[in-house]
């Protein structure tokens, strides 16, 4: 099983100039293919966002559907010129739709797909591709910035064929792949050395135990109120990461392991501590105030809201207008 979670915020540029979000993504389980893809639409296309919800759409359903036949093609100058070909054709359609020009379309596309131990990568543009293998976090595609300085290469651009890359492989141990455009590579990426953020991991690898919804809101939180700040253009982000298969909830962990992911690795817990902290987690499977989280554990709210501050440094709940909720997964 493959966990998929999606961002795109507006930059701080777009809403001065009131611009749509030209950042799209989206995701796709199906055929036993999981697909991600991500599109920054041109910022000098006007209709770009159009194009970009349009070929990330596309490109998800046609990997899903053709993922076996795309993996054994061994002409990969063919591969691209039919994507290519099938990509300007729909997007052919779409202008007429728009009354606009092709070119009023142009974005970036950036894809990953999941198979039977298998995947496949397509990158057009700039972004950033990224793959997860154990501990590390690596570029497996990094960014296509054009002929000349501040462009790149679009999926409607003549050139296109020339940097677009495609690669396919065995996974192996690689547990999951990540796309990001270049706003989100502001503050994701270092160009100097190629190299991911430690921020990025954290967040694929808290996606194998926490609750998906409460993850993905905590992320498009933290895009709104830190990412952007980092850059004027839109921000955008999708992963795809395995399951945890060891992982069967918090319920199931043993002793040991609780006081691992509660961030007592050097000292242990007291069993009535501990015990406090499970029933809180217990609890907060629905949202509560503090209050109520108080009458429930029989502790003062002063003393509640440390063991609240603990929960949530270690990304075991989360809080949204003033109540708490559980993050991780309690059980499977």
């Amino acid at each position: 099983m493959w966990n998929m979670l999606q961002c795109a915020v507006q930059g701080r540029g777009h809403i001065r100039e009131n611009i749509p979000c030209q950042d799209k993504t989206y995701v796709l389980s199906e055929n036993d293919v999981c697909v991600i893809a991500l599109a920054d639409g041109a910022g000098s296309a006007k209709m770009s966002h159009y194009g970009a919800a349009y070929v990330t759409r596309y490109i998800c359903d046609e990997l899903a559907g053709g993922f076996e036949r795309y993996f054994a093609e061994e002409d990969g100058v063919a591969i691209k010129r039919k994507l290519v070909d099938d990509l300007l054709t729909g997007l052919t359609r779409v202008a007429t739709a728009q009354k606009c020009e092709v070119k009023d379309l142009a974005s970036t596309l950036l894809a990953a797909a999941v198979k039977d131990g298998r995947y496949l990568l397509i990158h057009i543009g700039d972004g950033v591709i990224g793959y997860l293998r154990g501990e590390e976090l690596k570029v497996a595609s990094g960014p296509e910035n054009g002929e000349f300085a501040n462009t790149t290469t679009f999926v409607t651009s003549g050139d296109v064929l020339k940097t677009m890359e495609i690669k396919k492989g065995n996974l192996g141990s690689i547990s999951g792949f990540a796309l990001m455009s270049d706003g989100t590579g502001s503050s994701f990426y270092d160009k100097r050395d190629g190299s991911l953020a430690s921020g990025l991991k954290k967040m694929m690898k808290l996606s194998r135990i926490m609750d998906r919804d409460c993850l993905e809101d905590e992320i498009i939180r933290s895009f709104e109120t830190e990412v952007k700040n980092h850059t004027m253009d839109d921000c955008s982000l999708v992963f795809v990461v395995a399951e945890d298969a060891s992982f069967q909830g918090y319920s199931s962990l043993k002793r040991e392991e609780k006081e691992r992911l509660l961030g007592y690795e050097k000292r242990r817990l007291s069993r009535k501590r501990l015990q406090r902290f499970d029933s809180i987690l217990s609890y907060l499977r629905t949202p509560h105030a503090l209050c109520s989280i108080s009458r429930k554990i029989h502790l003062r709210e002063k003393y509640t809201r440390k063991y609240m501050e603990i929960l949530l440094s270690r990304h075991l709940i989360v809080q949204d207008h003033g109540k708490y909720k559980t993050a991780i997964i309690m059980s499977r």
